[in-house]
């Protein structure tokens, strides 16, 4: 192989459709390139620690040891995961392209946090038809860390909805959010308040990682 080759291009991963047809690079068993195809089955996620989750993606593709690391392609060629492992059966995982991007964003310059403790919550039937809110979950601020008291403008009890003009529904959609943006770049978003929706301009911090 020349080194003239070009870089496949990284796919928006959230646009994956259970039902599509994807496809598997990698050297199972030591065959080199070898390609596999399959069907997503689903996207769901796990949670890895007290309000952490992070997505995945299940299709039937086959994988194989020498499988792990390489890219899963979408019809059109584009890279939308990682493949990760197999469980048996017609189940394999991979870690959507997303997530993957997410992270690499946040290893070189640290991770930006809002500086709060969140959970997922349902909203209130009455609230959402009273508001005509179109989502079901928000996240609920249940802390906020002292040294971020004074440049933030969260609240505890506050409900998240927005951030950025993206819904959040859990802690990984709001990891993602944050990793997309700048360091130190105020975050628009809409917050469910008393009652009220509110909009409002929140600060962003950056933490270095450890390493």
């Amino acid at each position: 192989i020349g080194d003239n080759l070009k870089a496949l291009p990284v796919g928006d991963s959230s646009k994956l459709r259970v039902g599509e047809w994807v496809f598997a690079i990698g050297h199972p068993w030591g065959q080199r390139w070898a390609v596999t195809a399959g069907i997503v089955s689903g996207i769901s996620s796990v949670k890895l620690a007290d309000n952490l989750t992070t997505q995945y993606i299940k299709s039937d593709v086959l994988l194989a040891p020498g499988n792990s690391g390489g890219p899963l392609l979408d019809a059109d060629g584009n890279v939308v995961g990682i493949n990760a492992m197999i469980f048996g059966g017609d189940l394999s995982v991979s870690i959507p392209s997303n997530v993957v991007s997410g992270w690499l964003k946040s290893l070189p310059r640290g991770r930006i946090t809002l500086g709060i403790e969140i959970q997922t919550v349902e909203l209130p039937t009455n609230i959402r038809q009273s508001l005509q809110l179109q989502r079901e979950t928000g996240l609920l601020v249940v802390g906020v860390g002292a040294r971020y008291v004074q440049r933030n403008d969260l609240l505890v009890g506050d409900i998240l909805l927005d951030v950025a003009g993206k819904p959040v529904n859990d802690a990984a959609a709001l990891r993602h959010i944050l990793a997309s943006g700048e360091p130190g770049k105020d975050v628009p978003m809409k917050i469910l308040r008393g009652g009220v929706v509110v909009e409002a301009d929140i600060a962003t911090q950056t933490v270095e990682s450890d390493s």
